[in-house]
């Protein structure tokens, strides 16, 4: 009896906290944020009051779209709105059904400074639909240590090998945009985070942009002045122990018909690296490798917004990047054959110097309800410059010179029109690119040098594309949505080269469709599906022909005569979001033929890196983002992106083929444990990739930081230890009928970061935000 009786206590102690939450009624309260010129606001912040009580709040998503659960009730609640630069949106709402559609609110631009705002709602590390994953460049503490890279390795999707080399989803041919327009920037760790707002991975971009990017499009959204009227300004500086640091100002000023920016941002890394390498094929190699790395960078920035009336803008901007880059290597060399081994002493000392402008004219003219049109025009420039110096038992036995001079300029113009059922966009650009490459190699023999026409070549590359799409959509909100478009784009390449008597033009005329479909069902869930085409036109250094010696026996040289690759995706996406959970799930699948990958190939008694085109790479995979809030001062968010590679093909008659699983994961966890403070654990995982001839190892590496804001949020001091057990490093494998090759290196991934920063007078990006021509060399030497 006295069991029964417990036992019937316990069941009523389960039950009634369940039966008083049933009685308790919820409504779901959604709606659309968009500003006076109907762009979405991301991030604003949705609160619901009860008198001074905050009852519940939320952040607007990626497309402006929020949705809450609150209490019903017949007394009507303050719902405010809340997004800096604009001005505060009050509403009175009645909970007194299930659902409640509050529509399309409207923001207004902010006339003067604003006032102290209460943000309820907590901003978000990322949003993700079936099109692309929205990076809050703001959010993690990684990104406090100076560069997109930090801010993109985030995201799933996304893998930056030991060289900083970076992948989506498997695969280089990425294309690199900052604020929608093409850059020659080519290496994403010269761009510091500070003067980034967000940053977008977008896996499968629609006919309106560039066809370029087999892997995707990377979107790089730079911060821009706020319309509160006045001075405000940034200033922030990071040191990593030892031998890091990197500082940057940004300054507005704002009037009430223009705008002005300003920044700077210096870098200055001094590495070390320490690599091993094992090679047999006419010999075996036993190789150590020590290298001193330095590394100092300047970045400025300048920048105007001109409203010249309420329905014209203009912005111009205008960035000058001097990226210098030493690499001082000392190679311990052991070759051993027909049993006897020989041992000598390499050392190179290599010097990257460039400079490069970038400038940007964008004019918008808009006409409420009936249309807008945008005129862009840009030009990029670099002028590069690598001497190199190598040397054999402290003695020289060769030099180069050689370098570039990229040029991207492009004009476009785009318009839309909201009519009565759907929306039409549609536009015209035309692209130019030029590099003018030159290497001249010396070898140091009989006391004299003397050229080498081996080693030494050129190469003239110029391409021009004309372009035009037309895009169909659905209005928004509705249960069914849609967005389908054409893009065609020629493609006129002309290749000159004296050293290989070369004089040759091609043509090629892409037609890359796109479609992008979403069911609403319900209002916490949604699916999605995207399908489209992608071309990869060859980067500079897949392309560049000159020979850039490695050892003795080892050179890397491009591939000039490289064909575009052409890649066909599919995905499909889930969404799910409820007060405690997000969940987003997208599985896909990606068709690339012509394939470019990096190969090795004997020639003579030189064993050569090179590109080629492989006949197909196919890859099927799923994308999972979960995020779970538990209370409002924790928060942990779950990535991983699994998929398995099929690559097929063949080189000097020699199979490529390779196939298997990869995984790239990572694990976030956000403590608020007082208000103002944040700490982050951020832990990595990748297991091996596979390529044409190559498999790296897997790695993973653990990130903790803090973060404190001080004097009213004004102030943010921040710390952060990377690599927190010393465990990242990069491996490689490779056995193939060329040689059996085993690669390892290691730099200051273990590192402690320290960093401040100071907004004067509430410096803080306007509203919402609306190809890295990396080297990709898989084998690492220094």
């Amino acid at each position: 009896m006295k069991k029964s009786f417990y036992i019937l206590l316990m069941v009523i102690a389960l039950v009634l906290p369940t039966m008083a939450q049933a009685q308790e009624k919820t409504c779901l309260v959604s709606g659309s944020i968009i500003d006076t010129e109907n762009n979405a606001v991301l991030y604003a912040s949705v609160a619901v009051r009860k008198g001074d009580k905050v009852v519940t709040g939320c952040v607007s998503d990626d497309k402006g779209y929020f949705a809450i659960t609150v209490p019903q009730q017949t007394e009507p609640y303050e719902v405010t709105i809340d997004f800096v630069g604009y001005v505060r949106q009050r509403l009175a709402l009645v909970t007194n059904k299930e659902k409640i559609d509050m529509g399309l609110i409207v923001l207004e631009i902010a006339a003067q400074q604003l006032g102290e705002v209460e943000v309820t709602g907590k901003a978000v590390e990322k949003t993700v639909n079936v099109e692309r994953t929205t990076l809050n460049a703001a959010v993690t503490i990684a990104g406090e240590k100076g560069t997109v890279l930090d801010v993109l390795r985030g995201s799933p999707s996304v893998t930056i090998d030991g060289n900083q080399g970076i992948s989506i989803r498997g695969n280089s041919n990425i294309l690199v945009l900052m604020d929608g327009m093409p850059t020659t920037v080519g290496d994403l760790a010269l761009i510091p985070a500070a003067n980034i707002k967000s940053i977008d991975v977008i896996t499968n971009p629609d006919a309106s942009y560039d066809a370029e990017g087999t892997g995707g499009i990377v979107n790089i959204i730079p911060k821009k002045n706020s319309y509160a009227e006045g001075l405000s300004a940034l200033v922030s500086a990071n040191y990593g122990f030892n031998h890091f640091a990197n500082g940057n100002v940004a300054v507005n000023l704002n009037k009430k018909k223009a705008s002005w920016r300003f920044n700077v941002n210096s870098k200055f890394e001094d590495d070390k690296v320490v690599g091993e390498l094992y090679r047999e094929f006419h010999n075996s190699l036993e190789q150590l490798v020590q290298s001193d790395a330095t590394t100092f960078n300047t970045n400025v920035g300048l920048g105007t917004t001109l409203r010249l009336n309420e329905r014209n803008t203009l912005d111009i901007d205008l960035k000058f990047i001097a990226p210098r880059f030493n690499n001082r290597s000392e190679f311990s060399n052991d070759y051993v054959a027909g049993g006897q081994t020989t041992h000598e002493n390499r050392y190179s000392d290599v010097t990257w110097n460039r400079e490069n402008i970038d400038g940007s004219i964008t004019y918008k003219h808009v006409v409420p309800q009936v249309r807008t049109e945008i005129f862009k025009a840009s030009v990029s420039k670099i002028w590069g410059h690598r001497p190199s110096y190598y040397f054999l038992e402290g003695d020289s036995i060769g030099k180069s010179n050689s370098g570039g001079s990229p040029f991207i300029s492009s004009l476009q113009y785009d318009i839309k029109w909201p009519l009565k059922a759907i929306v039409a966009d549609g536009g015209l650009k035309l692209t130019f690119r030029k590099n003018d490459i030159f290497h001249e190699f010396y070898n140091f023999e009989d006391g004299d040098w003397h050229y080498s026409d081996q080693f030494s070549n050129d190469l003239l590359h110029q391409e021009l594309i004309p372009a035009a799409y037309l895009m169909v959509s659905s209005k928004d909100k509705q249960v069914f949505t849609y967005k389908v478009g054409l893009r065609v784009e020629n493609s006129t390449v002309w290749l000159n080269s004296h050293k290989e008597s070369i004089s040759q033009q091609t043509n090629k005329l892409f037609v890359a469709p796109s479609l992008n479909l979403n069911y609403r069902i319900s209002e916490r869930q949604n699916i999605g599906l995207a399908y489209g085409r992608r071309v990869g036109r060859p980067t500079y250094p897949q392309l560049n022909p000159y020979m850039s010696m490695i050892d003795a026996t080892t050179f890397e040289q491009g591939n000039m005569f490289l064909k575009p690759e052409q890649a066909d995706n599919l995905e499909l996406a889930y969404s799910l979001t409820t007060n405690v959970v997000t969940l987003n799930a997208n599985l896909y699948g990606r068709h690339v033929s012509d394939y470019i990958t990096q190969v090795t190939r004997l020639q003579g008694d030189i064993l050569l890196l090179t590109y080629i085109n492989c006949d197909s790479d196919m890859k099927t995979g799923l994308d999972l983002s979960l995020n779970v809030e538990p209370a409002q001062w924790i928060d942990f968010t779950l990535s991983a992106n699994s998929f398995y590679t099929v690559t097929k093909g063949t080189f000097d008659a020699f199979g490529l083929d390779n196939s298997g699983w990869s995984n790239s994961s990572n694990m976030l966890v956000n403590i608020m444990p007082i208000k103002g403070t944040s700490v982050q654990l951020q832990y990595f995982y990748l297991t091996p990739q596979y390529y044409p001839q190559f498999t790296t190892e897997s790695s993973q590496y653990l990130n903790v930081g803090v973060k404190q804001k001080l004097a009213k949020g004004k102030l943010t001091l921040s710390a952060l230890m990377t690599d927190v057990f010393g465990t990242n490093a990069w491996r490689i494998h490779s056995q193939n009928c060329f040689y059996d090759l085993t690669n390892s290196h290691w730099n200051k991934s273990r590192m402690l970061w320290l960093g401040v920063t100071y907004n004067f007078n509430s410096f803080k990006p306007n509203k919402a935000a609306k190809k890295a021509e990396e080297d990709r060399s898989m084998i690492k030497i220094g």
